[in-house]
């Protein structure tokens, strides 16, 4: 037999934590995308510029004096180990797994605040269940980080019309946030800029 109320305040309550978690890992499902998307293309990237470089090396070598063989060398040591870290990411890092994870708990998650939202002050068993099946949830599934549950408390914070802090989602948060994906674009910018290099070289001298 149940033996006490809810009240609504604590339905509403539950609700915005749930629904804030539930935001935090579509965050983090967004941002563990960007990830697999960005350093799959720098190990594209860089894998393609180490081909172009062997294919100097053998076959245009002869025909380019005005190309120093160490700067190729040069490359090619880097670029073949950008390919090793960038490999050693993409396969312990599971990011394309860890999206699904992430989206699918989120959905879960949303599942069971949109149940929050429909219950009566008198339904004090259906809410228990609710906890217990979010706590189940939370505790079988991949954690998000720090700022994603930023990112999804401002989020819930303006869908609900609820004051915003200043603070919410500051500059720490925001470099740890993009600062991975930056430095994967920015080695596909590299391998792109050295490419034209050497390409732009080699037809002015030939």
């Amino acid at each position: 037999m149940v033996k006490y109320r809810i009240t609504r305040e604590v339905i509403d309550s539950r609700r915005k934590k749930m629904t804030t978690t539930s935001y935090a890992r579509f965050d983090a499902h967004k941002r563990c995308e960007r990830l697999n998307n960005s350093s799959l293309f720098a190990l594209t990237s860089t894998s393609l510029l180490l081909i172009y470089i062997g294919i100097l090396n053998n076959y245009l070598l002869p025909t380019c004096p005005f190309i120093n063989p160490e700067y190729l060398e040069i490359f090619s040591t880097f670029a073949s180990v950008v390919i090793l870290a960038l490999s050693l990411v993409v396969a312990f890092a599971s990011y394309s797994l860890k999206s699904e994870r992430f989206f699918r708990s989120g959905n879960e998650i949303k599942t069971l605040c949109d149940r929050l939202e429909i219950i009566h002050e008198s339904e004090t068993e259906t809410f228990l269940k609710i906890q217990s099946q979010y706590t189940h949830i939370i505790k079988n599934s991949d954690n998000h980080q720090s700022h994603n549950y930023k990112k999804g408390r401002l989020e819930r914070k303006v869908q609900d019309g609820d004051t915003l802090d200043g603070n919410e989602f500051g500059n720490r948060d925001f470099i740890s946030y993009w600062a991975p994906i930056v430095s994967f674009y920015l080695l596909t910018t590299l391998s792109f800029v050295t490419f034209v290099y050497i390409t732009c070289k080699y037809i002015a001298n030939a």
